[in-house]
């Protein structure tokens, strides 16, 4: 609406729908009022209107009136078409973003629209389709209008806001828990008021939410993690976790140092034991440690996508009473601990991407061992819990009640770890480098803020991977046969010769489900098996080319020189309280032993393989 007034009389125009008509009222002085509908456009119009307030009022200045409507009409005709309507709600609830003081508009680095919003006194980022940001815009519109936005108006917002965020907005990584800023590590503590711990190679602090500049995303199930504390041992853990041996606790504190890496890769950490053993406790207190979420612990993922979405949303994916593993999925985990790409389409019905980019720890837990895969067993830290007396068994109530006391004490010793990783990491120079070599240097620079010797962690995860590794060949029906026709002297030949030969190893009896079924399965079923047989002892090298006169490709089974290394690792502490690791004086024999382990020694014969056999079990959990 529009008003004009020249002192003696006032005209008001009132539009009428969207094809310039409008509603002209003029009231004139002393009483009485002129009321027509006509289009402004229309001079002639305007004409007739000003003829019908001057009838039978000399007093009135016909020119002035007439100036009124054209000077009216001439405003009107500068607007766009349709510019006397009010904007749609789409239109009103992007402006009000656009206007917010600390609003930012932004991508990921594979094109996810993000946004940063003010929330009290602090800044948030959420996907811009996230149901959140979708809260948020309606409870600051009804704020703003007193009324609430339609569904429509909302959709056709976000559609435009995510639009703007990809072809205006800057690129940002987003971070869920942990990430690396300029050589720092920072943990985002998961509490309303956004606080994160910063550490350095000097120390951690516990920092505001204005002072955290890493750019973190929260889930809805994103629980806090204790406000760390100074002068806290990993050892308070002891009496709460129901570790066999000294090795294993060394294991799981590596695990949890490991998990606060920034960059990755990560170890799998295997938890299997009979009922009852507190599995899932000790998996719950690595969770509640590194990344605590509720639920904190999930039943395994029915397919990859299930996974890979599910690791979008946590830092640490947590599986629950695992009995066996797809191999599908047991590859899955072993790309999201090392390498973390993950690609599929959005819809079923579309063309569109969605990618994951990210490493992650990973925990699992069963009562058989559920790592069986060789990938993943050579990337797992697998602990067998010992079992529960009934005079030892403690209610769970007061066990939590006791894990969230020393909650803080153990988070501030875990940070100071890390600390001590960030500052002896480039210093870190590994003899012999296992698979999970970043994960094994990591906890070892890590050693020092732990108060462990140098070496304790790489004395006890040798030993159980090579723990590992002789339960998973042993396990597999062709691992079990390769192991056989080596200990028989070893084998060359070609690959129809050695599945007879693996037949007459296996002897009688129903075919194993994923035995090779003809000479060309062979060598894809040699190769998964060939690193853990090295471990133990057994080379076993698939022809590169055809040899000799009949150009016969010929595969080597070879039992490798030395005594199986089982037989001279240490053993275990077997007092809980020991001290954790060898002394500086016992190290140089560790190194030696190390040296052996190298050679991959194995067995020389059947009776003195199955002692050796069941003495790494007995240095491993």
């Amino acid at each position: 609406m529009s008003e004009s007034s020249n002192a003696e009389l006032v005209m008001r125009f009132l539009p009428v729908g969207a094809k310039g008509k409008f509603h002209v009222v003029t009231t004139i002085p002393g009483g009485g009022a002129v009321v027509n509908e006509f289009r402004l456009a229309d001079a002639a119009a305007r004409e007739r209107y000003a003829d019908m307030v001057c009838m039978g009022r000399p007093g009135l200045n016909r020119a002035d009136i007439l100036q009124q409507l054209d000077n009216e009409a001439a405003a009107q005709a500068l607007k766009l078409p349709g510019a006397a309507a009010k904007p749609t709600q789409a239109a009103q609830l992007v402006e009000m973003v656009m206007d917010t003081d600390g609003v930012e508009l932004f991508h990921t680095p594979f094109g996810e629209a993000f946004v940063t919003i003010p929330v009290g006194d602090h800044f948030e980022h959420y996907k811009v389709t996230s149901s959140y940001f979708e809260a948020w815009l309606r409870n600051k519109f009804y704020a703003e209008h007193e009324k609430p936005c339609g569904s429509q108006g909302v959709r056709d917002a976000i559609a435009t806001l995510v639009g703007k965020a990809i072809h205006e907005g800057k690129k940002h990584s987003v971070e869920v828990r942990v990430a690396q800023h300029e050589g720092d590590v920072w943990i985002d503590i998961g509490d309303e008021e956004r606080r994160a711990a910063r550490v350095d190679g000097r120390g951690w602090t516990v920092v505001p939410a204005t002072q955290v500049p890493v750019k973190f995303a929260r889930t809805g199930n994103m629980a806090a993690l204790p406000i760390p504390e100074h002068g806290g041992s990993v050892d308070l853990l002891r009496p709460l976790v129901n570790m066999p041996d000294n090795d294993s606790f060394v294991l799981f504190i590596g695990f949890l140092v490991g998990s606060l890496n920034p960059i990755g890769p990560y170890g799998i950490l295997s938890v299997s034991g009979e009922h009852g053993c507190a599995k899932s406790t000790v998996c719950k207190f690595a969770v509640g440690l590194t990344d605590p979420r509720k639920p904190d612990l999930r039943r395994p993922p029915r397919n990859e996508r299930e996974l890979f979405i599910s690791a979008c949303r946590a830092r640490v994916v947590a599986l629950n009473n695992v009995s066996g593993l797809k191999a599908d999925i047991s590859d899955a985990l072993c790309v999201l601990a090392v390498d973390g790409g993950f690609s599929t389409r959005k819809l079923y019905t579309d063309e569109d991407e969605a990618l994951f980019d990210g490493l992650r720890a990973i925990v699992i837990n069963g009562i058989e061992e559920p790592a069986s895969q060789p990938d993943l067993v050579d990337r797992c830290i697998a602990i067998t819990l010992r079992a529960i007396s009934k005079r030892e068994r403690r209610q769970l109530r007061d066990i939590n009640q006791e894990f969230e006391r020393v909650r803080p004490l153990v988070f501030g010793a875990l940070l100071d770890a890390v600390s001590s990783a960030i500052r002896n990491l480039p210093n870190v120079n590994l003899v012999e480098a296992p698979r999970m070599a970043d994960l094994a240097a990591w906890v070892t620079a890590a050693e020092e803020g732990l108060g462990w010797a140098k070496g304790t962690f790489m004395a006890a995860y040798a030993g159980n991977r090579l723990a590992s590794q002789t339960d998973a060949v042993l396990a597999s029906p062709v691992g079990a046969a390769i192991f056989t026709i080596a200990e028989q002297g070893g084998f060359r030949g070609t690959a129809a010769e050695l599945l007879d030969a693996m037949n007459r190893a296996r002897g009688e009896g129903p075919v194993p489900q994923d035995w090779p079924k003809s000479p060309r399965g062979v060598a894809g079923a040699v190769r998964r098996l060939a690193p853990g047989l090295r471990e133990i002892g057994i080379d076993v090298v698939p022809p590169e080319g055809p040899t000799g006169h009949a150009n016969r490709r010929l595969f080597t089974v070879t039992n490798l020189a030395g005594q199986c290394v089982a037989c001279i690792a240490p053993p275990p502490l077997a007092d809980s309280e020991a001290p954790l690791g060898p002394s500086p004086e016992e190290w140089e024999t560790l190194q030696e032993a190390s040296a052996i382990h190298a050679i991959h020694a194995t067995h020389q014969n059947r009776n003195n393989s199955d002692a050796c056999v069941a003495g790494s079990r007995e240095v491993a959990p």
